[in-house]
């Protein structure tokens, strides 16, 4: 027995050394396939470090399978896309789990930007406010790790990075903190410390600090109100339940529709409904299961919305990469084969199986891929602080990032290495010993093949990476129907009631500056659409409502935005709180072809109905992003402004906004003067889209790279064994250039194949891609000629070096044993 193990120990020792001298004999070859594997490992590991982070969003929380966001289906009436409003009415929740046994628990809160401080100082704030039982129906631990109790009136729970940020020290409990939000201004005692939200958290759970509506001044009779109202318009409370253990949604569907159709009442249409979205599923599919946009204020913080379809990108296209590598490796071993034939013809006529054949070959490749994995993960950690700028998040290596590894390197071992194993264990050893050896290294066809689906790849990549930056660079572009340039916009901290008393004071201060064009004040800026913000407007002498959204705007904004009025007159100061509005196009085409005088019946969803006079048609412009068509959209001068607009000159901006920073602490000195481009503001739309397109862009250039590197071990390996034909062509007048385009055409018409096979799939990654904008670019049949173009290119690039190389070669180097 000891004998055995001793002999197959020496066998394994044989393998490695065996392993190793082939390794250094061929290092050209070594080096490509390590660097091409460790790339795409690496490609992998951080598409999967990512993958892991996005799925890991809000799992936290206890029982986090069992929590739903309740959301509620509108169809609007007169026509339209049913939509899902942010928000809920204040009484769904506590109603639902009084008629439904299958829900247990409810919870609702809103999040909204607050200034919380001390008398001499304080900052702009995330706070939310909630129901008492917040804190105990999702997990929000204390910094010493506890459960908090249910919160009281009066009372502030804080983060410990906020009360490091105001008292330097989180030994604050008791301590008073003043609170400003919109109709709460008051002190609160600080009644715990909670410890920082984790990176992966959605923005609905990102807050600085937490109170109760509940008891609280101010806040005892919210807007929202708190009786059951199922048709009013302030649908902006989110609303959780828990549901009771093992109870499927299955079941509770047909109640859910009951449920709404026995409460919804006549102001609603008959198809409304309630929906559950899982608490898990939220960060990345509430997009695009429920057309959810990021909310204004997470735009702002800079936080980020998942989303699934990126996930699937991004995890194809890493899948890619690695698949390229182990191609590459696939490619050279068996081309390189007959170098390997005699090592087998001795192997198997001194006894050894083509099973321990297959076992020494396989145990080079995970040999090969163990060493590439190492670098593979010292090319992550280079590349992490890029990458995490890139997506804005936090990925780290962990110690479960190099078990991935280890199992990444030992699956891509099989898999890139069962293939060549077999192959070159299917050697015959009588007829290897006999010299034929040299045309084991045959299969060229498959060697082809594998090329072509390695740049049919590769194109397709090119050709969606070019169409996203056009469609990028279409969306930066358009018209959007108002002049954004030189707009500055800056939020007017409605949770302030003393900033907002004071907004009209600001702007008139505002135009005092010779470098201020105009200023205006409104609701929001251009390009900042709320589900909630909408109401059902009908004509006095018509039956039918359309549903419309509404700005609530002074009589300066269509001057500021050079929004252009088709018909009538643009609101003027005497129209303020009377009653008079202006609508777009799209508004006046749906309602029968509105004109200035039309008089209109305005529905404020199940509340008092109010008559608006049409003053005036102005021209559409893009009140959300380009994803969506321009809609029916009415100007009313209303005093509900949340942001002061100022147009200024930018020739000399440093000034101006210096200017405008002075005129605000003049003002409001508590409050940091914060600013936003209007041009930056509508890139809030695409931010996740850019992202996803540059990291898009450097994946399909890491695609490229692998591919192309693979290329040239084969164009190295081609001409190595083509050199005594090359030899005798120069010796039988063959030119340089002949011998450079005898290497080169067999690569062409294989890019030139691959294009033909990668053209359909790119029109149809693309379309698919397109459709989900209203507004896009045509396919261009130029685009798919460019990219193939382009990877031609490259390729050429690639192999010409090596192939220059052989074609100025001297002959009779390579005949001189002849």
């Amino acid at each position: 027995m000891f004998s055995r193990l001793r002999m197959e120990g020496k066998m394994i020792l044989s393998y490695l050394r065996t392993s190793f001298r082939n390794l250094f004999r061929h290092r050209l070859y070594t080096l490509v396939n390590i660097f091409g594997l460790a790339v795409g490992m690496a490609a992998c590991i951080l598409v999967g470090l990512f993958l892991q982070h996005e799925f890991s969003y809000d799992a936290y929380h206890r029982d986090i399978d069992r929590i739903h966001r309740v959301m509620r289906l509108v169809h609007p009436s007169g026509g339209g896309l049913p939509y899902y409003p942010f928000g809920t009415q204040y009484r769904a929740g506590s109603t639902l789990v009084d008629e439904l046994p299958e829900i247990e628990d409810m919870t609702h809160f809103i999040t909204r930007p607050m200034w919380a401080g001390l008398e001499d100082r304080g900052f702009d704030v995330r706070g939310t406010v909630a129901d008492p039982n917040f804190l105990c129906f999702f997990t929000y631990p204390l910094i010493d790790g506890s459960q908090p109790p249910e919160l009281t009136p009066g009372s502030v729970y804080i983060t410990e990075s906020f009360a490091q940020k105001l008292f330097g020290t989180t030994a604050v409990i008791g301590r008073t903190l003043k609170i400003y939000y919109k109709w709460v201004e008051g002190d609160f005692y600080i009644g715990g410390i909670l410890r920082d939200q984790p990176a992966a958290t959605s923005g609905e759970f990102v807050f600085d600090l937490l109170i109760t509506y509940e008891g609280t001044t101010g806040l005892t009779n919210p807007p929202w109100g708190r009786q059951w109202s199922p048709t009013t318009k302030f649908l902006v409370l989110k609303t959780f339940v828990r549901l009771a253990p093992d109870v499927s949604m299955s079941s509770l569907r047909p109640k859910l529709d009951d449920f709404a159709r026995r409460h919804l009442g006549n102001g609603a249409d008959p198809r409304d409904t309630y929906d559950l979205m899982p608490l898990r599923r939220q960060h990345l599919y509430a997009r695009r299961d429920f057309q959810l946009q990021m909310d204004v204020l997470d735009q702002q913080d800079g936080l980020v919305q998942g989303d699934i379809n990126r996930c699937y990108t991004f995890g194809l296209v890493g899948a890619i990469i690695l698949a390229l590598a182990c191609v590459n490796f696939v490619n050279l071993s068996t081309a390189r084969g007959a170098n390997r034939a005699l090592e087998v013809g001795v192997r198997k006529a001194v006894g050894s199986t083509r099973a321990q054949l297959v076992v020494q070959f396989l145990g080079e490749t995970i040999l090969l891929a163990g060493i590439s994995a190492i670098l593979a993960l010292a090319i992550v950690e280079l590349a992490l602080p890029t990458v995490n700028s890139l997506l804005m998040s936090s990925l780290q290596l962990n110690v479960w990032s190099v078990v991935g590894a280890a199992l990444l390197a030992l699956f891509v071992g099989l898999t890139a290495g069962i293939y060549p194993a077999v192959f070159l264990s299917s050697f015959a050893a009588v007829q290897v010993l006999k010299g034929s050896g040299q045309k084991i290294g045959g299969r060229s066809q498959l060697r082809r093949s594998l090329v072509t689906f390695q740049f049919a790849i590769s194109v397709a990549l090119v050709i969606g990476t070019l169409i996203a930056w056009q469609q990028t660079n279409y969306i930066h572009t358009r018209d959007l129907g108002f002049a954004k340039e030189g707009l500055i916009t800056m939020p007017l901290l409605k949770e302030d009631r003393r900033l907002r008393e004071h907004f009209e004071s600001i702007r008139d201060r505002f135009e005092t500056s010779p470098d201020v064009l105009g200023s205006t004040v409104s609701q929001a800026p251009p390009g900042y659409e709320n589900n909630t913000d909408r109401s059902l407007i009908r004509r006095l002498d018509h039956a039918d409502s359309v549903n419309v959204h509404f700005l609530s705007v002074d009589h300066k904004f269509t001057e500021v935005y050079n929004i252009p009025i088709l018909e009538g007159r643009p609101l003027a100061l005497t129209d303020k709180n009377q009653f008079k509005l202006l609508l777009n196009e799209t508004a006046a085409q749906a309602l029968g072809g509105a004109k200035p005088g039309t008089v209109l019946s305005f529905g404020s969803f199940g509340s008092k109905d109010f008559t608006f006079t049409v003053v005036g048609i102005f021209k559409d412009f893009h009140n959300s992003s380009l994803h969506n068509p321009v809609r029916p959209l009415m100007l009313i001068y209303r005093p509900w402004y949340d942001y002061v607009t100022v147009k200024v000159r930018m020739d000399n901006l440093p000034k101006t906004l210096d200017f405008l920073a002075s005129v605000w602490k003049d003002f409001v000195p508590a409050h940091a003067f914060k600013f936003l481009f209007v041009d930056d503001f509508l890139n809030n739309f695409y931010r996740g889209e850019m992202r996803t397109q540059k990291a898009f862009t450097y994946l399909s250039g890491l695609a490229i790279f692998v591919a192309c590197l693979g290329l040239l071990g084969l164009i190295a390996y081609t001409t190595e064994v083509r050199t005594k034909e090359i030899g005798v062509r120069k010796v039988l007048g063959a030119s340089s250039g002949d011998i450079l385009s005898l290497l080169l055409k067999e690569f062409a018409v294989l890019i030139i194949i691959a294009s033909l096979l990668a053209w359909p799939a790119a029109y149809l990654f693309t379309r698919s891609y397109l459709d989900r904008f209203a507004y896009r670019i045509d396919l261009d049949p130029g685009v798919f000629l460019a990219g193939s173009l382009l990877v031609l290119v490259i390729a050429f690039c690639t192999i010409s070096f090596q192939a220059i190389r052989a074609a100025r070669a001297n002959p009779v180097d390579a005949l001189r044993y002849e």
